[in-house]
């Protein structure tokens, strides 16, 4: 009988993990790196770190633009822009250079 209760809590708790596996949690990402991803990609248009005369805005000002949550950056950085197609990040580096636009709010 105490068989039972054992097969009961073991189910619970593969149904809580299969929950779990089914949604991703964002990586907090590494501030400094995508700063360095930022300087060595996007500094050719982009202001970044000081650069001057760039053709697109600012990562400052993109981080502070209205409506530019996680999710519309993260999705953005999936998306293929031109001239951006050229670079393709790693998925690490999506969210290093994510939380470095996160920094600058």
């Amino acid at each position: 009988m105490a068989a039972r209760p054992l097969r009961a809590a073991a189910l619970a708790a593969l149904l809580a993990l299969a929950a779990c596996a089914g949604s991703p949690q964002p990586s907090s990402g590494n501030v400094e790196n995508g700063r360095r991803v930022t300087e060595k990609w996007c500094v050719s248009c982009h202001a970044v770190a000081g650069a001057r005369n760039p053709s697109a805005p600012s990562f400052a000002e993109i981080a502070r633009r209205p409506k530019r949550d996680d999710a519309y950056l993260r999705q953005f950085l999936e998306d293929d822009h031109f001239p951006m197609t050229m670079h393709r990040l790693f998925e690490n580096e999506k969210e290093d250079v994510l939380a470095y636009l996160r920094s600058l709010r």
